[in-house]
């Protein structure tokens, strides 16, 4: 079984648009989604984060590992809520080497929804087509509503225990920005929490 791989024709490197890498690249292999839990996991609870107040919104933190070069289009989270209107935020964080993670420019959104059942929420990012290069990237989701909590399902391992996601649900967080500090106020959680990005693949303009 042959394997497709990068090979760069001018030298610079991974391309930052898709005309560039179709353009500078002889073989062609972009992720179309990158999900957080394995495929085929059903849910059995959600984390609650809780209504803005102050100004701060409770928040998460899902680690999701990117295999290959991936132009994201939007991101999707599984919601547990089953009426009245929730609202949430979303960015993409990558690691400094600190307790400060950097956005990935472009790869910010959001989303305001009324569900009548536990369901998915797909919002593009502010830049559809934003590239996001290999590595593991941490996808943080704020609440945003005034009053309703937001509800996000997640999996309980029964099995290697360990963290799987991080939350900063007593003390909450201000809007999402350029950057943002994990320090005292999140927790590790070792509960994994469904969410799915996105990709554009084969020169498309929407996601796989």
């Amino acid at each position: 079984m042959s394997t497709d791989v990068y090979v760069p024709t001018d030298g610079l490197g991974i391309a930052t648009s898709w005309g560039a890498a179709v353009a500078n690249r002889t073989a062609v292999g972009y992720l179309p989604y990158a999900d957080s839990v394995p495929a085929g996991s059903a849910s059995a609870s959600s984390t609650t984060l809780p209504a803005v107040s102050g100004g701060l919104g409770g928040a998460i933190l899902i680690p999701i590992a990117v295999d290959a070069v991936l132009y994201i289009q939007s991101v999707t989270i599984r919601q547990g809520s089953t009426a009245s209107q929730r609202s949430f935020e979303f960015a993409l964080y990558r690691d400094t080497g600190s307790t400060t993670l950097e956005r990935i420019t472009g790869t910010d959104g959001s989303s305001t929804f009324t569900p009548s059942a536990i369901d998915d929420r797909t919002a593009n990012v502010s830049t559809p087509g934003t590239l996001v290069e290999p590595g593991i990237v941490y996808l943080v989701v704020r609440c945003t509503h005034a009053t309703n909590d937001l509800l996000v399902r997640r999996l309980v391992p029964t099995e290697l225990a360990g963290n799987r996601s991080m939350t900063n649900i007593s003390t909450k967080e201000a809007a999402l920005g350029s950057t943002i500090t994990i320090g005292a106020s999140w927790s590790g959680a070792a509960n994994a929490h469904f969410a799915r990005l996105n990709g554009r693949v084969m020169g498309g303009s929407s996601a796989f």
